[in-house]
């Protein structure tokens, strides 16, 4: 009997052992599976956004005056931060697209109206696509009040400590990049825009797919070559001497929408060494609201499409 016993006792012991062994390699596997899957996801075209916060954090502006200096050396602190907007919730699901959206307090109409239209591909911000509205800060009480409350509903926005004016909108742009690198950086794109467009998600991944490669060393959209400062101080896009001392620009990409919205991300980009590469879809104005257009294969962006626009053609192409 006791020799009977202790062979049921060994016997036990060494089926816990084999579990025990087979339980670790499977945590192993998946620790492993799960470093591997970042780590390949990262590295796509985070070589881009990292090169971007190095050259942000550089102690010695690239433009030799004291202008510049204060866009590079920024710290951005978020008076609203989300960091569900980019949760992973399994180990191995990817994120194939981070979208900021530019927008500002007294704009709820259009948030709402893109969340419910092509934001909708992002399922709430739980699929492979996923979004976050950019704010900066106002002065307004009621307007920071039904942002607050919009805020609890959606879970979808983030606010920079700066003033959310049209001449800050550099400080947004930087903001993007950094939540791009900081917040993001498991995203294998990132695409800047603004809340008065259509966006058709669909066609932009797979143009994605397709310059893959292009992208890690380039950043696309509609790219306007040749660009002159306007000196003319009455002007919304007036450049001084003194922000910007040069004859001519780089080259920028529309503020409406490019993947990695102005001309300091050109000259950032020119700094790095890396292409400005145009993708044949993304517009800067907005094209006839021909639902075939908008459904079709040649359209990525439009411009100045109203809220009631936007329902239009989602109602129309969504049927098609």
């Amino acid at each position: 009997m006791a020799d009977k016993s202790m062979a049921k006792y060994f016997c036990r012991r060494k089926v816990l052992m084999t579990v025990l062994v087979i339980s670790f390699v499977i945590a192993l596997i998946t620790m492993y599976a799960t470093s591997y899957r970042l780590i390949n996801v990262t590295s796509i075209h985070s070589a881009v956004r990292r090169k971007m916060l190095n050259l942000f954090s550089e102690t010695k502006p690239f433009l030799d005056n004291d202008f510049s200096e204060t866009f590079i050396n920024h710290t951005f602190n978020y008076n609203i931060s989300n960091d569900a907007v980019c949760k992973l919730y399994h180990y191995f699901q990817e994120i194939d697209l981070i979208i900021f959206i530019f927008t500002t307090h007294q704009r709820q109409k259009e948030r709402n109206t893109i969340r419910k239209t092509w934001l909708n591909y992002s399922n709430r911000n739980t699929a492979n696509i996923r979004y976050s509205f950019l704010l900066g800060e106002v002065p307004d009480r009621n307007l920071r009040n039904l942002v607050a409350i919009e805020l609890t509903i959606h879970s979808d926005i983030f606010k920079g400590d700066f003033v959310d004016t049209y001449h800050n909108l550099t400080y947004k742009t930087m903001m993007a990049f950094q939540l791009g690198i900081t917040k993001c950086s498991h995203a294998q794109f990132v695409l800047k825009t603004d809340d008065d467009m259509w966006v058709n998600i669909p066609l932009l991944l797979q143009v994605l797919k397709r310059v893959n490669t292009t992208l890690q060393t380039a950043v696309d959209g509609a790219c306007h070559q040749v660009a002159y400062p306007i000196r003319n101080p009455t002007s919304k896009w007036y450049a001084s001497f003194q922000s910007y001392p040069n004859e001519a620009y780089p080259g920028y990409y529309s503020g409406t929408g490019y993947v990695t919205k102005d001309v300091f991300v050109a000259i950032c980009i020119s700094k790095l060494g890396y292409n400005m590469h145009q993708i044949p879809g993304f517009n800067s104005v907005r094209p006839p609201l021909d639902p075939c257009l908008y459904k079709g294969d040649h359209l990525i962006t439009s411009h100045e499409v109203s809220s009631e626009m936007l329902i239009s053609l989602w109602n129309t192409t969504s049927t098609m």
